[in-house]
């Protein structure tokens, strides 16, 4: 419901501009529906009173407002009236100008209907949510708050905290800003502050994080979200706490109301807490309205190589404000006197604290290095030789001391921080690689492993045949015994003759033929017992049989590395005779020339 107060009001803060005390003195004496109608008139209420000063006003003068000097309600001392008259009507013929050109243009009715809609509500003095600690503002008492919000103005600034810092926060001021709010808000205070960018979001969002009421105070109107980032912060805050301010709808901030709005930041509160603050900053001004109004100011250190805390350094060195550095420390400066008590800080205590004088002096003349004996050590502690001993016993037990061949020494605790290395699997030996041994009754050193056959089992075409560790019986067996296997000893798949290697080539002009030997006679190298191949099928390269000894058993190879006699991995000497070693790789990428063929040497016939 709006009363003709609450319309002349909303017309005289479209008129003055905000913090005008020239306006606030004339609406404290003649009341806002005269003062209004006197604007629109252009004059003065006809009382006889003299015109007040320019720019005068009791907080600019403390000792005449103390009562060395009275003044009177329009802030005049006795005798101004005889001074130059003609230039103060000169100064208020001035405003009273401005005013009307302005209140000429101004709606309040609108303004009123449009806060309505908006969910906004224009408070004035003497309404029950109306914040009467702003009346210590004298002349310079804003003429109505506009608020939106669901939180009680009047409820919430009774247990209040302004927390207000510098806008280019550093990462440790926004840090302290919102465990600030943090903690005030879980202590039941409500956290006020400017809605600015840095330690006063950071503040705000801490509050609301603990779901307590936040006060926001703005430069501009309610329904104007400056700045435009924190739009989001300030609908969380309309639903938690509430947007004050002290300029109508639509109106945008500017240099002056940003300082004119912090005295209300100061006024509402118990206390100011100053986090970061540069020395030409904007929560200096804020600190030194609540010095003006003697409230409490609080200050946070920050680092002195930090030049956004050079401000906060510079009130502590002049003794203005209190050093605080926690929320709880804050709480007990603002809030009443032996209830809001912060709990008080104390060392951490140690386990040498509980021992008697007599222990603790025995303890501190035990050598740290070496050792030392009883009797020693009793006498740089000056005890007793018993008590000495019994000491050492109590502290061998609490693990204090320990003995050595040397008498006694202190025993080094082990290191949270470094504790001693542990042997890790770098420091271990590393144990070799496993290796695939292959049984010693299939290794041959420097020759190809052939598989054992069983006598009369058909040879497959095609197939390679793999002995007992898996080797194939075409490849060479690899043991840690045998030498290194080159490449042109790596057995190759075998390939399929060409008509180069069927066709037998001729031997070159000039050179020796070998006599020709009928089958079966000693020069031929096909037994007698076995049928001529045919000329027009490829010819077999088969492997010639090594002599057996007189026992019947192959004779024993040397070994290329060793030089001792290995034995064939094969005991029947039949099946490796049969058997045809798979062709080195030279052999199967190279066609077959006369030079390389095997060609047996000519026997010298007996006489």
């Amino acid at each position: 419901m709006h009363t003709p107060d609450h319309e002349a009001r909303a017309a005289l803060m479209r008129a003055a501009d905000a913090g005008d005390t020239a306006m606030g003195r004339l609406v404290s004496h003649y009341g806002a529906v005269r003062t209004a109608e006197a604007v629109r008139a252009q004059r003065l209420p006809d009382t006889g009173d003299p015109l007040p000063a320019d720019g005068d006003h009791p907080r600019d003068h403390p000792r005449d407002h103390l009562g060395d000097h009275p003044r009177d309600h329009l802030g005049n001392r006795p005798g101004d009236h005889l001074g130059d008259l003609s230039h103060r009507l000169a100064t208020w013929h001035a405003r009273l100008a401005t005013w009307h050109a302005r209140l000429t243009a101004a709606d309040p009715a609108a303004d009123l209907a449009a806060g309505h809609e908006a969910g906004a509500r224009l408070v004035i003095p003497g309404d029950p949510e109306w914040p009467t600690q702003l009346d210590q503002l004298g002349a310079g008492r804003p003429l109505g708050l506009w608020l939106h919000g669901n939180a009680d103005l009047r409820f919430s600034c009774l247990r209040s905290a302004a927390v207000v810092g510098a806008r280019a926060a550093t990462p440790y001021g926004a840090h302290v800003a919102a465990q600030f709010g943090i903690g005030l808000s879980e202590s039941g205070w409500t956290v006020i502050s400017g809605g600015a960018i840095g330690i006063d979001a950071a503040a705000h969002r801490g509050a609301l994080a603990a779901d307590s009421p936040t006060v926001v105070v703005l430069a501009c109107g309610v329904d104007i979200p400056y700045p435009a980032e924190h739009q989001p912060l300030f609908a969380a805050a309309r639903d938690q706490g509430v947007l004050v301010s002290e300029c109508p709808p639509g109106v945008h901030p500017t240099r002056a109301r940003f300082l004119i709005r912090n005295r209300l930041i100061a006024a509402l509160s118990r206390g100011t807490a100053v986090i970061e603050a540069a020395l030409r900053s904007g929560a200096l001004n804020t600190a030194t309205h609540a010095l003006t109004l003697a409230r409490h100011l609080a200050v946070v250190p920050g680092p002195i190589t930090s030049a956004q805390s050079a401000g906060c350094h510079r009130l502590l060195r002049e003794q203005k404000a209190v050093c605080v550095t926690s929320p709880e420390e804050l709480i007990e400066l603002v809030g009443t006197i032996g209830d809001d008590l912060a709990l008080p800080q104390r060392a951490p205590a140690l386990p040498r604290d509980a021992l008697s004088p007599q222990t603790r002096a025995v303890l501190d003349a035990i050598p740290s290095r070496g050792g030392a004996g009883p009797a020693t050590i009793a006498v740089a502690a000056g005890v007793p030789l018993n008590t000495a001993l019994s000491a050492l016993g109590s502290l061998a037990a609490a693990g204090y001391v320990e003995r050595v061949p040397k008498g006694w020494r202190i025993r080094k605790p082990p290191s949270p921080v470094y504790p001693k290395a542990t042997p890790t699997a770098v420091d271990q030996p590393t144990p070799p690689p496993e290796q695939h041994a292959v049984p010693s009754e299939h290794r041959v050193s420097g020759q190809r492993a052939v598989s054992p056959r069983p006598p009369g089992a058909p040879k497959e075409q095609g197939a390679v045949s793999t002995g007992p560790s898996g080797v194939p019986s075409g490849q060479p067996a690899v043991s840690p015994e045998s030498p290194r296997v080159h490449s042109e000893q790596r057995a190759a798949p075998p390939s399929v003759p060409s008509e180069r290697d069927a066709a037998p080539s001729e031997p070159p002009a000039g050179s020796a033929q070998p006599p020709a030997h009928p089958p079966g006679s000693p020069g031929s190298p096909v037994p007698s017992d076995r049928p001529l191949p045919d000329a027009s099928a490829t010819p077999e390269r088969t492997s010639f049989p090594r002599p057996a000894s007189p026992e019947g058993r192959p004779t024993p190879i040397p070994s290329p590395r060793t030089g001792s006699p290995a034995l064939t991995p094969s005991s029947n000497a039949s099946s490796q005779e049969d058997e045809t070693p798979l062709p080195s790789p030279a052999s199967a990428s190279q066609p077959c020339h006369p030079e390389n063929q095997m060609i047996p040497s000519p026997r010298p016939e007996p006489p």
